[in-house]
């Protein structure tokens, strides 16, 4: 499994902050887990 088919970014979304792909969840939140 590749890490990079599930990290999206998008201008619209969280101001282009990095995310798991299809929610709205950013990716330097998983760190803290």
């Amino acid at each position: 499994m590749d890490w990079r088919n599930h990290i999206v970014s998008a201008p619209d979304v969280l101001r282009g902050e990095p995310r798991i792909k299809e929610t709205r969840i950013p990716v330097s939140l998983i760190p803290g887990y």
